[in-house]
């Protein structure tokens, strides 16, 4: 199982950008993504510093300021996608990282009712 810790100053982020309403619904987060070379432009414009806020986890078994070492992204670097936040619950869920996924879970659900998207389920 990947080392993976939460990265609180990504929440905080994220929270921030939700509620300044920089946030996209109804996108497809595998053709939102950002490329490779749309983090490398970003990166060669910012800090990697910069970079970890745009992803909820770090895995601490890869090294640093290297791609591999930030996971679970949360938005394009713009705005947060919900999609993106969907796929970290799944994910999450998937490999058991239960801290990631309740942190995913309380952004989705607080992007939800910014966007006065009623969902019943929570997912």
């Amino acid at each position: 199982m990947n080392g993976y810790v939460l990265n609180d100053r990504a929440v905080v982020n994220a929270y921030g950008l939700i509620e300044d309403k920089r946030f996209v619904v109804g996108t497809d987060w595998d053709s939102s993504h950002p490329t490779p070379a749309d983090q490398t432009a970003f990166l060669e414009a910012h800090s990697w510093d910069t970079f970890a806020l745009w992803h909820l986890a770090v895995d601490e078994g890869a090294a640093e300021e290297t791609m591999a070492r930030h996971q679970f992204a949360v938005g394009d670097f713009t705005r947060v996608h919900r999609s993106a936040l969907v796929r970290c619950v799944e994910r999450a869920r998937a490999g058991q990282h239960h801290v990631l996924e309740e942190a995913a879970q309380e952004l989705l659900h607080r992007l939800d009712t910014k966007a006065g998207i009623d969902v019943g389920d929570g997912s």
